[in-house]
Protein backbone atom coordinates (compact mmCIF):
# COMPACT_ATOMS: atom_id res chain seq x y z
CA UNK A 1 0.00 0.00 0.00
CA UNK A 2 2.76 2.44 -0.90
CA UNK A 3 0.42 5.17 -2.15
CA UNK A 4 0.82 8.97 -2.35
CA UNK A 5 -2.15 9.52 -0.02
CA UNK A 6 -1.14 10.27 3.55
CA UNK A 7 -3.59 9.34 6.32
CA UNK A 8 -1.21 8.55 9.17
CA UNK A 9 2.33 9.09 10.42
CA UNK A 10 5.09 6.53 10.06
CA UNK A 11 6.31 4.64 13.11
CA UNK A 12 9.76 3.13 13.24
CA UNK A 13 12.22 2.79 10.39
CA UNK A 14 10.74 3.13 6.90
CA UNK A 15 12.06 1.86 3.57
CA UNK A 16 10.02 3.75 0.97
CA UNK A 17 9.11 2.39 -2.43
CA UNK A 18 9.45 4.21 -5.72
CA UNK A 19 10.36 3.53 -9.34
CA UNK A 20 13.20 1.13 -10.13
CA UNK A 21 15.40 0.67 -13.16
CA UNK A 22 13.27 -2.29 -14.26
CA UNK A 23 10.51 0.21 -15.06
CA UNK A 24 12.83 2.50 -17.00
CA UNK A 25 12.93 3.23 -20.71
CA UNK A 26 15.84 4.42 -22.80
CA UNK A 27 16.46 8.16 -23.07
CA UNK A 28 18.67 9.20 -25.98
CA UNK A 29 19.68 12.44 -27.69
CA UNK A 30 22.68 13.98 -29.43
CA UNK A 31 24.68 17.07 -28.58
CA UNK A 32 26.85 18.31 -31.47
CA UNK A 33 26.68 14.79 -32.84
CA UNK A 34 27.71 13.11 -29.58
CA UNK A 35 25.14 10.48 -28.59
CA UNK A 36 24.01 10.24 -24.95
CA UNK A 37 21.94 7.23 -23.89
CA UNK A 38 20.73 5.99 -20.50
CA UNK A 39 17.79 4.40 -18.73
CA UNK A 40 15.37 6.39 -16.57
CA UNK A 41 11.85 5.78 -15.21
CA UNK A 42 9.09 8.11 -16.36
CA UNK A 43 8.69 11.35 -14.45
CA UNK A 44 6.55 10.87 -11.35
CA UNK A 45 7.23 13.56 -8.77
CA UNK A 46 5.43 13.97 -5.46
CA UNK A 47 5.67 17.73 -6.13
CA UNK A 48 3.01 18.90 -8.63
CA UNK A 49 5.15 21.96 -9.40
CA UNK A 50 8.11 19.91 -10.65
CA UNK A 51 7.69 19.73 -14.40
CA UNK A 52 9.51 17.22 -16.56
CA UNK A 53 11.98 18.50 -19.16
CA UNK A 54 12.17 16.17 -22.11
CA UNK A 55 15.25 16.36 -24.33
CA UNK A 56 15.00 17.03 -28.04
CA UNK A 57 16.46 14.44 -30.36
CA UNK A 58 19.47 16.57 -31.35
CA UNK A 59 21.09 19.83 -30.41
CA UNK A 60 23.63 22.10 -32.05
CA UNK A 61 25.19 23.84 -29.07
CA UNK A 62 26.46 26.88 -30.96
CA UNK A 63 22.83 27.75 -31.68
CA UNK A 64 21.53 27.21 -28.13
CA UNK A 65 21.16 29.86 -25.44
CA UNK A 66 23.32 29.20 -22.38
CA UNK A 67 21.84 30.67 -19.23
CA UNK A 68 23.75 32.56 -16.59
CA UNK A 69 24.08 30.97 -13.17
CA UNK A 70 23.35 33.12 -10.11
CA UNK A 71 25.98 35.70 -9.18
CA UNK A 72 28.22 33.16 -7.44
CA UNK A 73 28.45 31.26 -10.72
CA UNK A 74 29.10 34.20 -13.05
CA UNK A 75 32.11 32.41 -14.56
CA UNK A 76 29.89 29.63 -15.90
CA UNK A 77 26.97 29.22 -18.29
CA UNK A 78 24.57 26.30 -18.54
CA UNK A 79 22.10 24.84 -21.00
CA UNK A 80 19.41 22.58 -19.41
CA UNK A 81 18.59 19.39 -21.32
CA UNK A 82 16.74 16.97 -19.04
CA UNK A 83 14.84 16.87 -15.74
CA UNK A 84 12.82 14.19 -13.98
CA UNK A 85 11.87 13.65 -10.37
CA UNK A 86 10.53 10.60 -8.56
CA UNK A 87 8.56 10.27 -5.32
CA UNK A 88 9.19 7.44 -2.87
CA UNK A 89 6.34 6.46 -0.55
CA UNK A 90 5.98 4.67 2.77
CA UNK A 91 3.65 1.75 3.56
CA UNK A 92 -0.06 1.86 4.39
CA UNK A 93 -1.02 5.43 3.61
CA UNK A 94 2.00 7.11 5.24
CA UNK A 95 2.50 9.21 2.12
CA UNK A 96 5.70 10.51 0.60
CA UNK A 97 8.91 9.82 2.45
CA UNK A 98 11.59 10.76 -0.09
CA UNK A 99 12.15 12.34 -3.50
CA UNK A 100 14.95 11.94 -6.04
CA UNK A 101 15.47 14.67 -8.62
CA UNK A 102 17.74 14.09 -11.60
CA UNK A 103 18.86 16.62 -14.20
CA UNK A 104 21.29 17.00 -17.10
CA UNK A 105 22.86 20.20 -18.36
CA UNK A 106 25.67 21.24 -20.66
CA UNK A 107 28.06 23.65 -18.97
CA UNK A 108 30.77 25.89 -20.35
CA UNK A 109 32.88 28.74 -19.07
CA UNK A 110 31.63 32.26 -19.69
CA UNK A 111 35.04 33.09 -21.18
CA UNK A 112 36.42 29.96 -22.86
CA UNK A 113 40.15 29.20 -22.68
CA UNK A 114 40.89 28.17 -26.23
CA UNK A 115 44.34 26.80 -25.39
CA UNK A 116 42.92 24.19 -22.99
CA UNK A 117 40.74 21.19 -23.86
CA UNK A 118 38.44 19.53 -21.34
CA UNK A 119 39.52 16.21 -22.87
CA UNK A 120 42.94 16.73 -21.27
CA UNK A 121 42.85 14.80 -17.95
CA UNK A 122 44.56 17.54 -15.93
CA UNK A 123 42.39 20.24 -17.49
CA UNK A 124 39.32 18.12 -16.74
CA UNK A 125 40.28 17.80 -13.06
CA UNK A 126 41.09 21.49 -12.91
CA UNK A 127 37.80 22.56 -14.45
CA UNK A 128 35.80 20.42 -12.02
CA UNK A 129 37.73 22.02 -9.15
CA UNK A 130 36.87 25.46 -10.54
CA UNK A 131 33.18 24.58 -11.02
CA UNK A 132 32.85 23.24 -7.47
CA UNK A 133 34.79 26.11 -5.94
CA UNK A 134 32.83 28.83 -7.71
CA UNK A 135 29.53 27.16 -6.83
CA UNK A 136 30.14 26.14 -3.24
CA UNK A 137 33.00 28.18 -1.78
CA UNK A 138 30.85 31.31 -1.73
CA UNK A 139 28.23 29.56 0.43
CA UNK A 140 29.45 30.45 3.90
CA UNK A 141 28.19 31.07 7.40
CA UNK A 142 30.35 33.36 9.54
CA UNK A 143 33.18 32.86 7.04
CA UNK A 144 32.97 29.08 7.47
CA UNK A 145 32.23 27.03 4.38
CA UNK A 146 29.03 25.03 4.40
CA UNK A 147 30.09 22.33 1.91
CA UNK A 148 32.72 19.65 1.42
CA UNK A 149 33.64 18.57 -2.12
CA UNK A 150 34.58 16.47 -3.89
CA UNK A 151 33.68 13.46 -1.74
CA UNK A 152 33.52 9.84 -2.94
CA UNK A 153 35.43 10.73 -6.12
CA UNK A 154 35.24 7.85 -8.60
CA UNK A 155 36.66 7.60 -12.10
CA UNK A 156 34.17 6.24 -14.66
CA UNK A 157 36.21 3.99 -16.93
CA UNK A 158 33.36 2.75 -19.12
CA UNK A 159 33.03 5.92 -21.23
CA UNK A 160 35.16 6.82 -24.27
CA UNK A 161 36.45 10.00 -22.60
CA UNK A 162 37.54 11.16 -19.17
CA UNK A 163 34.63 10.97 -16.76
CA UNK A 164 34.12 11.04 -13.01
CA UNK A 165 31.43 11.05 -10.38
CA UNK A 166 31.49 12.70 -6.96
CA UNK A 167 29.35 13.91 -4.08
CA UNK A 168 29.02 17.30 -2.44
CA UNK A 169 28.11 17.00 1.24
CA UNK A 170 27.13 19.61 3.82
CA UNK A 171 29.33 20.32 6.83
CA UNK A 172 27.92 19.52 10.24
CA UNK A 173 27.19 23.25 10.66
CA UNK A 174 24.99 23.30 7.55
CA UNK A 175 21.77 22.14 9.17
CA UNK A 176 19.58 22.28 6.06
CA UNK A 177 22.19 21.04 3.60
CA UNK A 178 21.59 17.93 1.50
CA UNK A 179 24.13 15.72 -0.24
CA UNK A 180 24.08 16.10 -4.01
CA UNK A 181 25.54 13.71 -6.56
CA UNK A 182 27.35 14.69 -9.76
CA UNK A 183 28.79 13.17 -12.93
CA UNK A 184 31.00 15.08 -15.36
CA UNK A 185 32.43 14.25 -18.78
CA UNK A 186 33.39 16.31 -21.86
CA UNK A 187 31.80 16.19 -25.30
CA UNK A 188 34.02 18.92 -26.75
CA UNK A 189 37.04 21.03 -25.98
CA UNK A 190 34.87 23.61 -24.19
CA UNK A 191 31.73 21.67 -23.25
CA UNK A 192 31.07 19.49 -20.20
CA UNK A 193 28.05 17.32 -19.57
CA UNK A 194 26.88 17.59 -15.97
CA UNK A 195 24.50 15.02 -14.47
CA UNK A 196 23.15 16.10 -11.10
CA UNK A 197 20.96 14.30 -8.57
CA UNK A 198 19.35 15.53 -5.37
CA UNK A 199 18.06 12.85 -2.96
CA UNK A 200 15.72 14.33 -0.34
CA UNK A 201 14.28 12.73 2.77
CA UNK A 202 11.14 14.17 4.34
CA UNK A 203 10.84 14.62 8.07
CA UNK A 204 12.15 16.66 10.97
CA UNK A 205 15.78 17.48 11.67
CA UNK A 206 18.75 17.55 9.32
CA UNK A 207 19.36 14.89 6.67
CA UNK A 208 21.48 12.77 9.00
CA UNK A 209 18.67 12.68 11.56
CA UNK A 210 16.05 11.94 8.90
CA UNK A 211 18.11 9.00 7.63
CA UNK A 212 17.58 7.36 11.03
CA UNK A 213 13.88 7.10 10.17
CA UNK A 214 13.78 6.87 6.36
CA UNK A 215 16.03 4.52 4.40
CA UNK A 216 17.71 6.37 1.48
CA UNK A 217 18.85 3.10 -0.16
CA UNK A 218 16.03 2.88 -2.78
CA UNK A 219 16.97 6.32 -4.13
CA UNK A 220 20.68 5.51 -4.09
CA UNK A 221 20.02 2.28 -5.98
CA UNK A 222 17.99 4.04 -8.67
CA UNK A 223 20.67 6.70 -9.12
CA UNK A 224 23.46 4.12 -9.38
CA UNK A 225 21.46 2.08 -11.89
CA UNK A 226 20.85 5.14 -14.07
CA UNK A 227 24.55 6.02 -14.11
CA UNK A 228 25.52 2.38 -14.76
CA UNK A 229 23.29 2.40 -17.86
CA UNK A 230 25.00 5.48 -19.34
CA UNK A 231 26.46 5.12 -22.84
CA UNK A 232 28.30 7.85 -24.73
CA UNK A 233 29.40 7.89 -28.36
CA UNK A 234 31.64 10.80 -29.33
CA UNK A 235 31.17 12.45 -32.70
CA UNK A 236 34.05 12.31 -35.21
CA UNK A 237 34.79 15.97 -34.45
CA UNK A 238 34.90 15.30 -30.70
CA UNK A 239 37.15 12.29 -31.27
CA UNK A 240 39.54 14.48 -33.24
CA UNK A 241 39.55 17.09 -30.46
CA UNK A 242 40.24 14.37 -27.89
CA UNK A 243 43.10 12.91 -29.95
CA UNK A 244 44.70 16.34 -30.23
CA UNK A 245 44.29 17.02 -26.50
CA UNK A 246 45.93 13.71 -25.57
CA UNK A 247 48.75 14.01 -28.12
CA UNK A 248 52.12 13.38 -26.50
CA UNK A 249 50.70 12.35 -23.12
CA UNK A 250 52.12 9.18 -21.61
CA UNK A 251 49.49 9.07 -18.86
CA UNK A 252 45.94 9.85 -19.97
CA UNK A 253 44.25 8.59 -16.80
CA UNK A 254 42.50 10.66 -14.17
CA UNK A 255 43.74 10.78 -10.62
CA UNK A 256 42.21 7.83 -8.70
CA UNK A 257 41.81 9.98 -5.59
CA UNK A 258 40.69 13.59 -5.35
CA UNK A 259 40.59 14.89 -1.75
CA UNK A 260 38.17 17.64 -0.78
CA UNK A 261 39.18 21.09 -1.96
CA UNK A 262 40.58 23.56 0.52
CA UNK A 263 38.23 26.44 -0.05
CA UNK A 264 39.85 29.82 -0.30
CA UNK A 265 43.05 28.53 -1.89
CA UNK A 266 43.90 29.10 -5.52
CA UNK A 267 41.97 26.53 -7.54
CA UNK A 268 45.05 25.99 -9.66
CA UNK A 269 46.86 24.59 -6.61
CA UNK A 270 44.28 21.83 -6.35
CA UNK A 271 45.18 20.41 -9.76
CA UNK A 272 47.37 21.38 -12.69
CA UNK A 273 47.08 25.11 -13.34
CA UNK A 274 45.85 26.49 -16.63
CA UNK A 275 49.16 28.25 -17.14
CA UNK A 276 51.03 24.97 -16.76
CA UNK A 277 48.69 23.33 -19.24
CA UNK A 278 49.08 26.11 -21.74
CA UNK A 279 52.85 25.84 -21.53
CA UNK A 280 52.94 22.04 -21.75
Amino acid sequence: MNLPLKLRETTGYCTPKGPAIGQAKTVCFTLDGCAIEFLAPRHKSSYPTRIERRPEHRYKLAEEYFETYPAVMDRWRFFPVFFRSWGFYGPWFTGRQAELSFYIEVVRQAIPRDAVSFFHPRAFENIIADFLTVQYDESKDSNETLWIAPVNWKVIASLPCVAAQLDVIPTSEHYFGETTKHVFFPIGDQYLIHFGAKPHLFGDGNMEERAKHVNPAPMETLYKDIIASLKVTLSPEAQAQQAKALEGLTDTSLTPTFPPLKWGEDVGSQSASYQQLQNS
